[in-house]
C-alpha cells in the first residue's frame, strides 16, 4: 500500500475511533517499512483535536509529544479545548509541554480558557503552567475569561495567582475590560484581588469612567461600594494623543469645544452629567464627586434641569457659571435655561440679547 492510502487509512480509524484498526495497522507495520513521522503526528494530532483519549493512548509511543499542527498547536493545546480531562492528562504525563504557544502566541491554558473548558483550566493550573503568559494581542488568559464573560473561570484564575493589573496592548487591565463590557458578575470577582482599581487605559480613562461612561449602573455601585476607587479622577488629556496632528485651519472656539478640552469633563460625574444619567450622578455625588463648572456645562448641554438642580444642591457654582447658561442658549436647551436662570446663574449682555439656537451657531 502508497503512503498517501496508508495515511488516509490511518486517519479514517482515527476519525471513527478504531482503536482495534489503530493498533493492527501499527503492529502490521511493524515487519515492514514503519509509517513515516508525519503521519503518525498527524493521526495523533487529530485524535487530540476529536478527543479521542484510546486512539491518542494507542499512538503516544510512536509520536513526539510536542508535535504540532501547521498553524503551530501541539496535542496539548487541541485537547485543552475539548471537554475531556483524561486526554489532557495523558498528555501531561507524557511530558507534553503546557508552556509551548501557537502561531497566535496562545498556549494551553488560553485555549483552554477560550473555551471555557473549567477542568481542564484547573488541571493546568494544579501541574503548574504559568498563568500570565501573552499571546500576540498582549491577552492573558485571565483576559479572556474577562472579555468572554467567564465569571467561575475568572474566579479560578485569581484565586490561583492570576495578575488582576496586566494589561493587554491598548492599556487595558481585566477590570477595566469588565467595566467596558458590562460585565456586572466578573467585577465582583475581580475587585478583592485588584490594589490598584484606578489604573489608566490608553486614553486615560479609569475602570469608573469608563463604566460611566457607558452607563452601567450596577458595574459603578460595585466600584464605589469597593470603597478605593477615585469619584474625582481625571482622564489625562495626552493619553489620547496616539497620533500625529494633521493641521487645520483654526476653528471659532466654542463653549462645548472648550468643556471637552478641559480636563475636569472627563470625570466620573461629567460622564453621567453628559449621558444625561440623573441616578449616576446622584450616586458618584453621594461618594463625594465634585460638581465642578464643567458637570454644570454639559449638564446644561444634555438639557436636563434635574440634573442642574441636583448638581446645586451639592455645590455646584451656578452663581458664578456663566458658560453653562451661555452654552444652553446657544445650543437651544430651554428647560435648562429656565433652571439655570431659576438658580441664578450670571447673565451677560451677549447672553440676554442671544436667541437660542439648535446648532451652536455664534450670533451677533
Amino acid at each position: 500500500m502508497n503512503p498517501h492510502a496508508l495515511r488516509a487509512e490511518l486517519l479514517g480509524y482515527v476519525s471513527i475511533g478504531s482503536v482495534a484498526k489503530i493498533e493492527e495497522l501499527l503492529g502490521s507495520r511493524q515487519q515492514q517499512p514503519a509509517l513515516p513521522a508525519e503521519t503518525l503526528n498527524a493521526a495523533f494530532l487529530l485524535s487530540c483535536r476529536l478527543g479521542r483519549v484510546k486512539a491518542a493512548e494507542a499512538l503516544k509511543d510512536h509520536v513526539t509529544p510536542n508535535a504540532r499542527t501547521p498553524d503551530g498547536m501541539t496535542g496539548l493545546m487541541l485537547a485543552a479545548r475539548q471537554d475531556n480531562s483524561e486526554l489532557l492528562r495523558l498528555l501531561l504525563a507524557r511530558d507534553a509541554d503546557a508552556q509551548l504557544a501557537d502561531m497566535s502566541g496562545r498556549n494551553a491554558l488560553h485555549w483552554a480558557t477560550i473555551e471555557g473548558k473549567l477542568n481542564n483550566v484547573r488541571l493546568l493550573l494544579d501541574h503548574g503552567v504559568a498563568m500570565n503568559e501573552v499571546d500576540r494581542c498582549g491577552c492573558t488568559a485571565l483576559m479572556y475569561a474577562v472579555q468572554l464573560n467567564r465569571p467561575n473561570l475568572v474566579h479560578l484564575l485569581v484565586k490561583s495567582g492570576a495578575d488582576t493589573h496586566r494589561p493587554n496592548r491598548y492599556r487595558e487591565t481585566p477590570l477595566g475590560l469588565a467595566c467596558r463590557f458590562g460585565y456586572h458578575n466578573v467585577v465582583p470577582r475581580l475587585l478583592p484581588y485588584v490594589r490598584h482599581p484606578d489604573l489608566p487605559d490608553q486614553f486615560g480613562q479609569t475602570p469608573l469612567m469608563v463604566a460611566c461612561q457607558h452607563n452601567h449602573r450596577a458595574i459603578v455601585a460595585q466600584l464605589l461600594e469597593h470603597g478605593q476607587v477615585d469619584v474625582n479622577a481625571q482622564a489625562n488629556p495626552s493619553s489620547s494623543a496616539n497620533s500625529a496632528t494633521i493641521p487645520t485651519a483654526p476653528a471659532q472656539p466654542t463653549v462645548a469645544g472648550s468643556v471637552a478640552a478641559d480636563p475636569a469633563s472627563s470625570t466620573p460625574l461629567a460622564h453621567a452629567c453628559r449621558n444625561r444619567n440623573i441616578e449616576l450622578a446622584r450616586m458618584l455625588l453621594e461618594r463625594g464627586a465634585q460638581p465642578t463648572e464643567a458637570c454644570l456645562v454639559l449638564a446644561a448641554l444634555a438639557d436636563s434641569a434635574e440634573l442642574i438642580d441636583a448638581l446645586a444642591k451639592n455645590g455646584a457654582p451656578v452663581g458664578a457659571c456663566r458658560q453653562a447658561l451661555e452654552a444652553a442658549c446657544r445650543m437651544g436647551r430651554p428647560a435648562a435655561c429656565r433652571k439655570l436662570l431659576e438658580l441664578g446663574a450670571p447673565v451677560t449682555p451677549s447672553e440676554a440679547a442671544a436667541p437660542a439656537g439648535v446648532n451652536g451657531e455664534r450670533w451677533g
